[in-house]
């Protein structure tokens, strides 16, 4: 993979990721310099998918216009790039693996908010499944109130996706501890599939 013409931008890529993980946080500076470094190793996408070991790629984590993908990582979708996602992000890494299959994002009630866009739940299935992505565990929403309804986000994409999804019922995040804190006195609740 060395020798590839695009492993000089993916180089650059882990290079940024690891200034950001040493870092704790992302800064302004370092995040132009991952969007930059992303879109020069984009070009190379198809190279890079042909290159590469799918069934072990099945979990990806997403970067910046849901295009970027870290192979490095098989547990967790990331989509967003602002500060609190990034940081979020760099802290779920480091907990032990619970068994969940991690969607981190905005949300709300109806949506997961993706770079300030408002996806319904149908949405987001289809463009996690174009991207060739499979469900094979639970998956847990770390998404603003994406559980708060019985019938909201969570249930329609547990019917999608055909798995159990646990979701918050109120605001969460990730403190410096790296335990998921949800406001309000919420709770992460159940959804199974209905069919």
């Amino acid at each position: 993979m060395e020798n590839e013409p695009w492993a000089r931008d993916l180089q650059e890529v882990l290079f940024w990721l690891e200034v950001a993980s040493l870092s704790g946080e992302i800064s302004d500076a370092v995040a132009k310099r991952l969007r930059n470094s992303n879109q020069n190793l984009l070009r190379f996408e198809s190279e890079i998918d042909k290159s590469l070991d799918f069934k072990f790629l099945q979990k990806r984590v997403f970067f910046f216009e849901l295009r970027k993908l870290d192979w490095l990582s098989k547990q967790y979708i990331r989509l967003g790039v602002d500060q609190k996602t990034m940081r979020n992000l760099l802290r779920l890494k480091e907990r032990p693996d619970d068994g969940f299959f991690d969607i981190l994002s905005h949300g709300d009630e109806k949506h997961l908010i993706i770079d300030g866009v408002k996806h319904k739940p149908e949405a987001a299935f289809q463009i996690l499944r174009a991207e060739g992505l499979t469900f094979d565990k639970t998956i847990r929403l770390i998404a603003c109130e994406t559980g708060k309804k019985a019938t909201g986000f969570a249930q329609r994409f547990a019917d999608l996706t055909g798995q159990r999804v646990v979701a918050p019922t109120t605001k969460v995040r990730l403190d410096d501890n790296l335990e998921i804190i949800l406001e309000a006195k919420g709770i992460f609740k159940e959804f199974k599939p209905r069919q």
